[in-house]
C-alpha cells in the first residue's frame, strides 16, 4: 500500500560519496491528506479538507526562483525532502489561491516539473492543469503581458495536440471554466472548438456554460452565432436563457449598431414574468441610444427604470447618460430635475453631469442658470477640467459677456487647466458675433504663437466675422493662409466667401470661388447653391444658374430644391417667364410642382399685376408661349454688370437697401430707386432724402393654404353647408373683393373641414396632457330630428395656469338609453382620448344615467383608476334639479298657467290681433286690464277661449294674481339656474351658498301672509314622513336664522372659526388658521388659488380638481341650442362620424365659453330699452 506524507520530515544528512548505502524511494505527495480530490471541478465534495502544509512551501518556491533555474530548484527540493509531486498535487497547486494570480510562475511550474511524465498518465489531472492554466491567464490577462492571448492560444493547441484522451474527462465544471476563459480572450476559434469538445464528450452544458460561451462570441463579434446559440438554449437542450443571457445578446446587438433588434429583445423581457431587466439591460440600451443620437429613448428607458422602483439602484453612468439626453434634446429643466432628484438619492455627482447641464442651459439661453450650476459645481468640490472651462467660456461668448470670457480663459491658463485649440475657437466666435473682429484677429494670432494648430471650423468662424463686418479682403486673405497652412476648406469655408463677394457685387471672384471649390472635389450643399444663384439671378447671369444648376445633378444636389431658391430669386426679380419655364421643368420630370412654389409664384404675379397667369399656376402647368433666347438674356446680364459697376466706381451703393432696389432715371433725368418686386418708384438722393418712404414698403403675402383654412373655420363656426363655397352670390362677392381667391370645390371644402378637426384635436389632447390635471365630465343623450341617440360629452378642466376650460370631446351615437350602452359608450370616448385622470361626472336625475355611472364605477374600480372607489364619481345636474322643483310648483297654479298663455297665444296669433292689443295696452296700466279692453274689441277672444271642446277659458284676475306670484316665485329659480349654468368661472365653490340662499327663501316663503305662497312651499317643504306634522300649528315660528341671509350665517360663522389661534401642525392647520378672504362679488378664486399653490401645494391641486366639477350639464345641453338648432336639416343628413367633428370643430373654434350672466343681463335690458313703448307699468290704477 503507498504511503503519503503527511508532514514535512527534518532535512536528512545526504550520504557520503562513498557511502553504498542506497537511500529509500521518494514519497509521493498529495495536496490534502485523503484519497479524496476536492477540486472544484469535482462533485460530491462534502466539505473542504486541510490542505497540505507541503502547497505553500511548493508555491512558494514557484513564485521566488527565477524562471531560468526553476525546473533545477524543484529537482533540489524533492531530492533534499525525498519527495515526488503526484498529479493531484501538481493540478491543485495550479488552481491554489497562491498561484492563480501568477500566470507566468504557474506556467514556468507545468513545464518544469522533475517528474511531468507522470502527468501523461493521468490525463484527468492534466486536463485540469491546463483549464487552470488558461483560468489563470484569463484572470490576469491586463497584467500578463502583451502577449498572453498568445500563451493562451498555445496552451490550447497544446491540449488539443492530447486528443480524446483526455478531451473525454471533460466534466461540466471544467468545459465551463474553459468556455468562460476562452472567451475572455475572444478567442473564437478556440471557443467554438472546445464548445464542440464539449459536446462530444457528453456534457451537458449548463445556462452558465452557455452564458460564457454567448458572451465569447459576442466579444468576437460572432453576432449571429452567437443567436443561434442563444436560440437553441430554449429549444435543444432546454435551458432557458436568463437576465444575463439576454444582457449579453443586447450587448452584441448594440455593438453591431442593431438597436431595434435590442429593443426587441427587451420587449421578450418584459412578457415574461420570470424576466426581469436589471440595471444592466437598461444600462446598456441606454448608452446604446446615447451614442447614436436617439435620445428621446434613451430618457425613456431611465423613466422606465424609475417607474419600476429601481431608483436606488440606478448607477451613476445612468444619470450621466440621462442627464446628457435630457440636455442635447433641448431640455435642460427636466436633465436639472433628474440632477437633484439623484442628488436626494445620494448618488455621487461628476464634472460630466455639471458639463452637461451648463452647455445645455447655455444653449437655451439661460445664462443665470448657467452661472449658478458653475458655481454649485466649484463649490462642491469636483476638480474642474478642461471640458468644463471650455463650456462655460463657450457659453459667456454666446451670450456676449466677452469680458467674462475671456477672464475665464486666463483663469485657466493660471491654474493651469490644459487649454486648447476649442477655447479659443470659442473666444474667437464669439469676438465675431459681437463685431470684435480686431480681438478675434489678435486672439487668433495668440493662438497660433502658442503652438496651437487652428482646425477649419476656428478659420471659418474668423472668416465669417470678416466677412459680416464687410472686411472680405482680410477675409480671403485668411483664405490664402488655411491653403498655405495646409488647413482643409469646407464648403461652409467657399459659402461663406462667395456670399460675401456678391453682396459686394464682386460678382467674378466669387465664381472664381466656386469653380476653385468645385474643381477641389467639394460637393457644394443646397445652401451653397442659393448663395449663388441669389448672386447670378441679382446680377443677370440667369443662364449661368441654370447651366450650374445642371452640372450639379449629377452631384447630388436635390434638383427641387435647387429648382425653388432660383424661381424664388427669380421671381423677386420680376423674371416670371424663366421662374415659369423652371417651373415646368419640375412637372415634365414627373414630379409636383410644391404648394410652397406655386403661392411664391401666386404672390409675385399678383403683386406684379398678372392675375391672369396666376390663375393659370392655380389649375395647371404654365407653359412659356415665348422663344427663350439664353444667349440674349445672357448678354442682357453681362450689359447689367457692366453698368452696375459703372454706377459703383461712381458712387457706391453701400447699404443692404440696394439689394431689394434699383436706380433709374426718369424723364427729367432725375434719380429713382425702382422696387425689384412690385416695381414702384422711391426718391434716392442721399442729400435731400431720408429714410422715411422706406417705412410705408410691406411685401404682403397671399397664401392659398391659409385662405383654405380660413374658409373651412368659418363654415364649422357658423354652422353652414359644405355647398357654400358653391353658391352663386358668394362666388360674385369673391371675385370683386379677392378675385386671386378660387373657392374650393365641395369636396375639397369638406376635407378641409376634416383636417381641422383633425389639428385642433391633436392640439387639444396634446393640451389635456400636459396643461391640465383631473378632468371632470357632464354629459347628456339626446335625440335628432331623425330619432337617433347621440351623447354629448363635455370635459371641464383647469390648465397650470389656473383657468377654467369646457371643451365637447364626444358627439356620437348611442344604442340606446339604457345605462349600459350609454356607460360603454363613455367609457369608448374617454379611451379614445386617452384620459385616464379624471373625477366626476355630472348627468341628468334619470334612471338610465345611474346606471350607467355604476357601469363607469365598476370599470374604474377594476382598473384602479378611481378616487375613493369611485364615491364621488357621480354629480347630479343641478339646473335638472331646479326645473323638477319648478315643474312641481307650477302644478300648484296650473289653470292659471294654462289660462294666461292661450290668451297670449290668441293676440299674438295673427297680426291685425297683435296690432289691436297694443292700442289697448297703451292705454292700461296692468296687463288684465289690457285684455279686457281688448275682449270688447275682439269679440272672437271670449268666444275660442271658452270654446266647450279645447278652450280653457278667459282669465280672471285670480288667475293674473297667481301669474305674477309665480312668476316672482320663479324668478329666484331662473337666476339660480343661471348662475349654476355657466362655464367661465367654477360652480362648485358657490353651489353650496346658492342653495342656503333658496332654503331660506322657501323657509321664508313659508310664513308668509300670502295664502299662495304660504300653500306652496308648505306642501313641498313639509310633505308627510315619519317624523314631521303633517300641518304646522299655528304657534309655531319660523326659525330666527330664517329671517337673516345664508351667507351673512356663514360669514359669522367663519369669523368665529378664523378668531382662534390653531397650532399648524399641517398644510390643513395652517390654511384653516388663516383670515378668511373677503367676500365681494370681485373675489376671483382661481385667482387666490393660482397666488397661494406655491403656499398650499396640496390643497391647491385638490382644489384645481374640485373647482372644475360641472355642476350643471347645461354646457352639454348648450351644444343643440347653439345658433338655432345644431342638429338641423343638414347636419341629419350626415354621417355620426361627421356630425361629431362639425360640433366639436365648432367648439374648439370658439372657445366654448358660455357668455356669463352679467352680459345676458345687459343685452335682455337694451332689448327692453328698444320695446320701451310696449312695456306695461305695474301700478294698480284702474283705468
Amino acid at each position: 500500500m503507498r504511503r503519503f506524507c503527511h508532514v514535512p520530515r527534518g532535512r536528512r544528512p545526504a550520504a557520503a560519496p562513498h557511502d553504498h548505502q542506497q537511500l529509500p524511494p521518494p514519497e509521493w505527495i498529495d495536496p490534502y491528506p485523503d484519497l479524496t480530490d476536492p477540486s472544484p471541478y469535482a462533485s460530491g465534495s462534502a466539505a473542504p479538507p486541510t490542505p497540505s502544509p507541503w502547497l505553500p512551501r511548493v508555491s512558494s518556491l514557484v513564485l521566488r526562483s527565477p524562471p531560468a533555474t526553476l525546473a533545477t530548484d524543484l529537482r533540489a527540493f524533492c531530492r533534499t525532502f525525498l519527495l515526488r509531486l503526484s498529479p493531484t498535487f501538481v493540478a491543485a497547486a495550479l488552481r491554489s489561491p497562491q498561484l492563480t494570480p501568477h500566470p507566468l510562475p504557474s506556467l514556468h511550474f507545468f513545464r518544469s516539473l522533475p517528474n511531468g511524465a507522470d502527468l501523461l498518465a493521468h490525463p484527468q489531472h492534466l486536463l485540469s492543469c491546463y483549464v487552470s492554466l488558461l483560468h489563470s491567464f484569463a484572470r490576469s490577462r491586463e497584467t500578463a503581458g502583451p502577449d498572453a492571448a498568445g500563451q493562451a492560444r498555445q496552451l490550447v493547441a497544446e491540449l488539443r495536440a492530447h486528443g480524446d484522451a483526455v478531451l473525454r474527462h471533460l466534466a461540466p465544471a471544467s468545459s465551463a471554466s474553459l468556455i468562460r476563459s476562452l472567451a475572455a480572450f475572444g478567442l473564437s476559434e478556440e471557443l467554438l472548438w472546445a464548445w464542440q469538445a464539449m459536446r462530444l464528450a457528453g456534457v451537458e452544458p449548463s445556462r452558465l456554460t452557455y452564458n460564457c460561451l454567448l458572451d465569447g462570441l459576442v466579444n468576437a463579434g460572432l453576432l449571429d452565432t452567437a443567436i443561434n446559440v442563444f436560440d437553441a438554449m430554449s429549444t435543444e437542450d432546454r435551458v432557458q436563457p436568463d437576465v444575463v443571457s439576454y444582457n449579453i445578446l443586447i450587448k452584441g446587438y448594440c455593438r453591431a449598431g442593431r438597436t431595434q433588434d435590442a429593443m426587441a429583445r427587451l420587449a421578450d423581457m418584459r412578457e415574461q414574468a420570470e424576466l426581469t431587466p436589471d440595471k444592466v439591460t437598461y444600462l446598456t440600451l441606454m448608452q446604446c441610444h446615447y451614442s447614436e443620437g436617439t435620445f428621446p429613448q434613451c430618457i425613456a428607458l431611465f423613466q422606465e427604470m424609475e417607474e419600476r422602483g429601481m431608483g436606488k439602484e440606478i448607477p451613476q453612468h445612468a444619470y450621466v447618460l440621462v442627464i446628457g439626453a435630457l440636455s442635447k434634446d433641448g431640455k435642460p429643466f427636466e436633465a436639472l430635475a433628474v440632477f437633484e432628484r439623484m442628488m436626494k438619492r445620494g448618488c455621487p455627482t461628476n464634472a460630466a453631469m455639471y458639463t452637461a447641464l451648463i452647455d445645455s442651459m447655455g444653449k437655451f439661453g439661460r445664462e443665470k442658470e448657467a452661472m449658478t450650476l458653475f458655481e454649485r459645481m466649484k463649490a462642491s468640490g469636483i476638480e474642474l477640467d478642461a471640458v468644463t472651462y471650455g463650456v462655460v467660456v463657450n457659453c459667456l461668448c454666446r451670450f456676449g459677456n466677452m469680458d467674462e470670457a475671456v477672464a475665464c480663459f486666463r483663469s485657466c491658463v493660471e491654474k493651469g487647466v490644459a487649454v486648447n485649440a476649442i477655447f479659443y475657437t470659442s473666444l474667437i466666435d464669439g469676438f465675431g458675433k459681437t463685431g470684435m473682429v480686431d480681438q478675434a484677429k489678435e486672439l487668433f494670432e495668440e493662438m497660433i504663437a502658442k503652438g496651437f494648430v487652428p482646425d477649419s471650423y476656428c478659420y471659418n468662424v474668423l472668416i465669417d466675422a470678416l466677412v459680416k463686418a464687410g472686411r472680405t479682403d482680410n477675409a480671403c486673405a485668411f483664405y490664402k493662409r488655411m491653403e498655405d497652412d495646409g488647413c482643409d476648406q469646407t464648403v461652409y469655408t467657399y459659402t461663406i466667401l462667395i456670399d460675401g463677394l456678391f453682396k459686394e457685387h464682386k460678382n467674378e471672384e466669387a465664381l472664381k470661388f466656386w469653380d476653385s471649390m468645385i474643381d477641389k472635389g467639394i460637393t457644394p450643399t443646397t445652401a451653397a447653391f442659393r448663395v449663388l444663384a441669389n448672386g447670378l439671378c441679382l446680377s443677370g447671369k440667369f443662364s449661368r444658374a441654370w447651366r450650374i444648376l445642371d452640372e450639379l445633378a449629377p452631384m447630388g444636389v436635390i434638383p427641387e430644391t435647387a429648382h425653388e431658391d432660383m424661381i424664388n430669386v427669380l421671381c423677386k426679380t420680376g423674371r416670371f417667364k424663366q421662374a415659369s419655364k423652371l417651373a415646368d421643368g419640375i412637372v415634365q420630370k414627373g414630379r409636383e410642382v410644391p404648394g410652397r412654389v406655386r403661392t411664391m409664384m401666386i404672390n409675385a404675379l399678383r403683386k406684379a399685376g398678372n392675375t391672369d397667369l396666376a390663375f393659370k399656376l392655380v389649375n395647371e402647368m404654365i407653359e412659356v408661349d415665348e422663344e427663350d433666347d439664353q444667349q440674349s438674356e445672357e448678354d442682357e446680364g453681362e450689359q447689367q454688370e457692366k453698368e452696375e459697376n459703372k454706377k459703383r466706381k461712381a458712387s457706391a451703393l453701400s447699404s443692404d437697401i440696394w439689394d431689394h432696389f434699383t436706380k433709374v432715371k426718369i424723364a427729367n433725368g432725375e434719380e429713382r430707386a425702382k422696387c425689384k418686386y412690385c416695381g414702384n418708384l422711391c426718391s434716392c438722393d442721399t442729400e435731400t432724402n431720408g429714410n422715411s418712404s422706406v417705412g410705408t414698403l410691406s411685401n404682403s403675402e397671399f397664401d392659398l393654404y391659409d385662405l383654405r383654412n380660413s374658409f373651412a373655420e368659418m363654415i364649422i363656426e357658423d354652422e353652414q353647408p359644405f355647398a357654400l363655397s358653391e353658391r352663386p352670390g358668394l362666388r360674385n362677392f369673391l371675385a370683386i373683393a379677392c378675385p386671386h381667391f378660387t373657392l374650393p370645390s365641395r369636396r375639397t371644402a369638406t376635407r378641409a373641414c376634416v383636417e381641422v378637426y383633425d389639428v385642433q384635436k391633436e392640439k387639444l389632447k396634446k393640451f389635456l396632457k400636459e396643461h391640465c390635471g383631473r378632468v371632470s365630465l357632464a354629459t347628456d343623450t339626446w335625440t335628432s330630428n331623425t330619432n337617433q341617440n347621440y351623447m354629448c360629452v363635455t370635459a371641464h378642466f383647469i390648465d397650470n395656469d389656473w383657468k377654467l376650460h369646457k371643451k365637447i370631446i364626444g358627439f356620437f351615437l348611442v344604442e340606446g338609453h339604457r345605462g349600459e350602452d350609454i356607460g360603454k359608450s363613455l367609457e369608448n370616448c374617454l379611451a379614445a382620448w386617452g384620459i385616464d385622470k379624471f373625477f366626476t361626472i355630472t348627468v341628468n336625475n334619470d334612471s338610465a344615467n345611474n346606471d350607467a355611472i355604476k357601469y363607469m364605477r365598476r370599470v374604474l374600480n377594476e382598473s384602479n383608476g378611481s378616487i375613493a372607489k369611485g364615491e364621488y364619481l357621480h354629480m347630479r345636474c343641478a339646473a335638472h334639479i331646479v326645473n323638477l322643483i319648478v315643474s312641481e310648483g307650477l302644478k300648484e297654479i296650473d289653470r292659471s298657467v294654462v289660462r294666461v298663455r292661450a290668451a297670449v297665444k290668441f293676440v299674438k296669433g295673427e297680426t291685425s290681433r297683435l296690432a289691436k292689443f297694443k292700442k289697448c295696452a297703451e292705454l292700461a296700466k296692468q296687463y288684465e286690464k289690457a285684455f279686457e279692453r281688448y275682449s270688447d274689441e275682439d269679440p272672437y277672444y271670449k268666444l275660442d277661449l271658452n270654446d266647450e271642446k279645447d278652450g280653457p277659458g278667459v282669465p280672471e284676475k285670480s288667475d293674473w294674481d297667481n301669474a305674477r306670484k309665480m312668476a316672482e316665485f320663479l324668478e329666484h329659480f331662473y337666476e339660480l339656474t343661471l348662475r349654476v349654468s355657466v362655464t367661465s368661472c367654477p360652480t362648485s365653490n358657490t353651489y353650496f351658498h346658492e342653495i342656503g340662499e333658496l332654503l331660506l327663501l322657501l323657509q321664508e316663503w313659508c310664513h308668509s301672509e300670502d295664502r299662495l305662497c304660504s300653500e306652496v312651499e308648505y306642501r313641498n317643504m313639509y310633505a308627510p314622513s315619519d317624523n314631521a306634522p303633517q300641518q304646522p300649528t299655528e304657534t309655531q315660528e319660523p326659525p330666527p336664522e330664517s329671517k337673516r341671509s345664508f351667507k351673512s350665517i356663514i360669514a359669522e360663522k367663519m369669523r368665529k372659526r378664523g378668531g382662534a389661534n390653531a397650532t399648524t401642525k399641517s398644510e390643513l392647520d395652517k390654511y384653516f388658521s388663516e383670515d378668511n378672504e373677503e367676500d365681494n362679488e370681485g373675489f376671483d378664486i382661481l385667482k387666490y388659488w393660482k397666488g397661494n399653490a406655491r403656499r398650499f401645494p396640496i390643497l391647491s391641486r385638490m382644489a384645481r380638481d374640485l373647482l372644475a366639477i360641472p355642476i350643471s350639464t347645461v354646457a352639454s345641453e348648450s351644444a343643440f341650442s347653439t345658433g338655432g338648432r345644431v342638429l338641423d336639416d343638414f347636419r341629419s343628413s350626415l354621417t355620426p362620424t361627421m356630425v361629431e367633428r362639425l360640433i366639436c370643430a365648432s367648439d374648439w373654434i370658439r372657445g366654448s365659453n358660455v357668455v356669463s350672466v352679467e352680459e345676458n343681463e345687459e343685452e335682455l335690458y337694451k332689448l327692453e330699452e328698444e320695446l320701451g313703448a310696449f312695456t306695461i307699468p305695474k301700478e294698480t290704477t284702474e283705468c
